[in-house]
């Protein structure tokens, strides 16, 4: 067998893994937005029900997650420059994050974006408080 055809190969069985692997993400993730509602119906009915959540003690984003959703948002972006606002705001509504507030993934945006920053990925705007890609 060739070089070439072990590679292709190989390749090919990576993208198949990474594509179950990403399938898998996402039955998880829903399955923990449904815990969360019951969590929520269930604490209606009982209010002296202290849960604790699985949805709670879990990080909204994987590893290395939250800066590749940034750069992809602010790659796709029309405007170019986009506020920390508008980010969090897609993000929550691309994961599906009803159950963590606003104020969280703002915090956790603006923390990324900054690494990205001294890293010279984003670029900044002081007076608009927006964020692009560097060219």
């Amino acid at each position: 067998m060739s070089k070439s055809r072990i590679v292709e190969s190989l390749r090919r069985k990576r993208v198949e893994i990474l594509l179950m692997v990403r399938e898998r993400e996402i039955q998880v993730d829903a399955l923990r937005r449904e815990i969360s509602q019951i969590d929520a119906t269930l604490t209606r009915f009982d209010s002296s029900a202290h849960l604790r959540s699985l949805a709670s003690k879990r990080r909204p984003f994987a590893r290395m997650e939250l800066p590749s959703r940034i750069v992809n948002l602010l790659g796709h972006s029309k405007r170019g420059w986009v506020s920390v606002e508008a980010i969090a705001a897609q993000l929550i509504a691309d994961k599906g994050l009803d159950d963590l507030s606003g104020a969280e993934i703002r915090n956790m945006t603006n923390t990324a974006l900054k690494v990205m920053r001294k890293r010279g990925i984003v670029e900044h705007d002081e007076t608009s408080k927006r964020w692009t890609l560097k060219p």
